[in-house]
């Protein structure tokens, strides 16, 4: 019966829980059972829990095309405080990052 059960909250859980929750699920449903016990009936019946990573957003590295990423220096006064994130600067031999 413990090994019917346990395949069932495994299956239940997509086969996230691991020997604690589904020892916790199996004593909230009254079977006792401690998480060693569990854990032993998980790896004869070969069951490894794993949790599905979170979600990534992809990095593509491409900027907007209809917005310019260049500072235009040309309207400001001399003796004019600029006030801004700076993150990198354009150079002749590439861009540099600051940090």
């Amino acid at each position: 019966m413990e090994v019917a059960k346990i395949t069932k909250l495994f299956d239940d859980s997509e086969g996230s829980a691991g020997a604690r929750s589904i020892a916790q699920m199996a004593t909230d449903q009254d079977v006792l059972l401690s998480r060693y016990r569990a854990g032993r009936l998980m790896k004869k019946l070969g069951l490894i829990s794993c949790q599905i990573p979170s979600h990534t957003y992809k990095k593509t590295g491409n900027e907007h095309v209809e917005i310019s990423n260049e500072l235009d220096l040309s309207s400001i006064r001399m003796h004019q405080t600029v006030y801004g994130a700076v993150t990198s600067l354009t150079s002749g031999r590439g861009i540099a990052g600051l940090t």
